[in-house]
């Protein structure tokens, strides 16, 4: 018999910087082409071009000889999260068991782009946790190149605390954005949208979607763009009603969903 965990649905909210906007002059690039941490000093010029990030600072990985940033702590922050912003990303973001990393304060209008309009990959570990304070997109923009890749990899936790959460958010055309969902993972969001480009397959998570999303998620798995198991089940989508009514998006393999309503 499965496990049941409670998830509530009090989306988190980063600490600190109340409503601080970021400072688009002072953006700061992943350099590093080897394998490094997000922190290894409080200003490290020798992974980031502007030092490491702070809450005001828009943090973009477009280099395409860069290595895999770990982000291991739990005190990683940026103003802004850009992946793929005009050029490919080289290796991938990784948020590690036991890291959290916060993009934009809370009250921030700055959105999250995994591949703004260039390649990008993402992964959220189990035990690792990412928290976009604004909305959140995965394949943003027109891709610029014919061999273009788009993808988040969720076996922690993504929670999206305002707004929306998509994949091929505006015409990723010709490519497909690419959202994974693995056993473990949990992607939380307000509202939800897949564009024409867009793939979801959920193996063994949850999605967990504020208020009744049935009938569109519904339509996203019966012309395949929201898949179970790698394509081998179609995923369940339910609604648990109440004062923190949800839509929950899981499979056969997925732990149960008890939410504040199921108690």
């Amino acid at each position: 018999m499965k496990n049941k965990y409670f998830f509530t649905m009090l989306f988190l909210v980063a600490s600190i910087g109340l409503f601080a906007q970021v400072d688009h002059t002072k953006t700061t690039v992943w350099k590093s082409e080897v394998e490094a941490n997000w922190i290894q000093t409080p200003d490290d010029t020798l992974s980031w071009t502007r030092g490491t990030p702070w809450i005001t600072q828009k943090t973009v990985f477009n280099v395409p000889t860069m290595g895999d940033c770990h982000v291991v702590s739990d005190t990683a922050v940026c103003g802004q999260l850009v992946l793929g912003d005009n050029s490919n990303m080289g290796g991938k973001l990784i948020i590690k068991d036991g890291g959290v990393l916060t993009s934009g304060a809370e009250g921030s209008t700055s959105w999250t782009g995994v591949s703004y309009n260039r390649s990008a990959h993402m992964v959220v570990e189990a035990g690792g946790t990412f928290i976009s304070n604004h909305r959140m997109h995965v394949g943003m923009l027109a891709a610029g190149a014919d061999t273009m890749h788009s993808i988040l990899e969720v076996a922690g936790t993504v929670n999206v605390t305002s707004n929306v959460f998509s994949i091929d958010h505006n015409g990723w055309t010709g490519k497909t954005a690419e959202v994974w969902i693995k056993p473990g993972g949990v992607l939380m969001a307000p509202n939800f949208r897949m564009g024409t480009n867009a793939k979801m397959d959920v193996a063994g998570g949850l999605v967990i979607i504020k208020g009744v999303r049935d009938s569109i998620l519904n339509a996203y798995k019966t012309d395949g763009r929201l898949t179970g198991e790698e394509g081998f089940e179609p995923p369940t989508i339910t609604v648990h009603y109440g004062w923190d009514t949800v839509t929950v998006i899981s499979t056969s393999t997925s732990e149960d969903y008890v939410g504040v309503n199921d108690r």
